[in-house]
C-alpha cells in the first residue's frame, strides 16, 4: 500500500512538472505580446498627441 501512495505521488509530480513545462511557454508568449502591445499603444497615443497639437497650433 505505501509503495502504490509513493509511486502516485510521484506520478502526481510528473504531471505537475509536465503541466508547469506546458503552461510556461504559452504564458510567456502572451507576456511578450502584451508588453509589445502595450509599446504600440503608448506610440500611437504620442504620434495621435502629436498630430492634435498641429492641427490645434
Amino acid at each position: 500500500m505505501s509503495q502504490d501512495v509513493a509511486a502516485l505521488g510521484d506520478e502526481i509530480a510528473g504531471l505537475r512538472r509536465h503541466t508547469h513545462e506546458q503552461l510556461t511557454s504559452p504564458q510567456s508568449l502572451m507576456l511578450g505580446k502584451l508588453d509589445s502591445l502595450q509599446r504600440t499603444m503608448t506610440d500611437v497615443g504620442l504620434t495621435l498627441d502629436r498630430l492634435l497639437d498641429k492641427d490645434g497650433a
